[in-house]
């Protein structure tokens, strides 16, 4: 019955190099995770920074529209009250339509997140298949 080669069949110079290439996965590998780990990181503080900052925009904003508004409805009551009413809302929609559009362009023109790990890892495996 055959045996199978273990590390001892192997020469001692293949060996060693085997080992030094297998380090090296491991080291690539240590270095491309603790990339990815700080893109992470970046990404969750990013996100964070930016939904604190977008609800209280949007919660200061909402009172002074609120507030804007029923100063406008409270100026022309006597005179033009479904008028100023009309008017506030249809401001309040255009508002809130290029809110939207403004969104969604923001949605679509963000970079890709973990996309400088994206792109080191593709690098690596281009330089390992050179490399054969």
């Amino acid at each position: 019955m055959p045996t199978q080669a273990g590390a001892e069949d192997l020469p001692a110079g293949l060996a060693d190099r085997l080992r030094s290439l297998a380090a090296s996965v491991v080291e690539l590998a240590h270095a491309r995770l603790q990339l990815l780990g700080a893109d992470a990181e970046l990404q969750v503080e990013r996100v964070r920074d930016v939904a604190l900052f977008g609800a209280a925009a949007a919660m200061l904003l909402a009172l002074a529209l609120a507030f804007a508004s029923m100063l406008v409805v409270a100026v022309y009551w006597d005179t033009h009250r479904l008028t100023a009413l009309a008017v506030v809302a249809l401001v309040h929609g255009a508002g809130a339509l290029a809110c939207i559009a403004l969104a969604r362009r923001a949605l679509r023109s963000a970079g890709r997140p973990f996309e400088a790990s994206i792109d080191e890892l593709r690098r690596d495996v281009e330089q390992l298949r050179t490399h054969r």
